[in-house]
């Protein structure tokens, strides 16, 4: 990772990642079929960062695990987290974000 996407201010990364790389959608479709067959399905991202797509797994009920170097991004994730968790009360023990460098972990 560069210096300059290791020091993105979240909403910066996430304003020039709203577009459809296909990504999101490619780990939604896979995440629906993985618990369609395992209801306890496990999942770990890696640099999961602001939660553009670990927020889309704990919606579906997966169990996600997000680790990230980045302070800031993971205080993002939070904020998204915690509007699902509105809708949502039950999903809160679905979820784990761990502030850590992952090569390190």
């Amino acid at each position: 990772m560069s210096d300059l996407q290791s020091n993105l201010d979240p909403f910066v990364y996430r304003a020039l990642h709203t577009g459809s790389f296909g990504d999101r959608q490619f780990y939604k479709a896979l995440t629906k079929t993985k618990l369609a067959s395992n209801k306890d399905l496990k999942v770990l991202e890696l640099g999961c960062g602001s939660g553009r797509i670990l927020l889309d797994l704990v919606q579906l009920g997966a169990d996600v695990t997000g680790i990230d170097i980045s302070a800031e991004g993971l205080a993002f994730c939070r904020l998204g987290l915690a509007s699902i968790f509105l809708e949502k009360p039950t999903l809160s023990n679905n979820v784990r974000l761990i502030p850590a460098d992952f090569i390190e972990v």
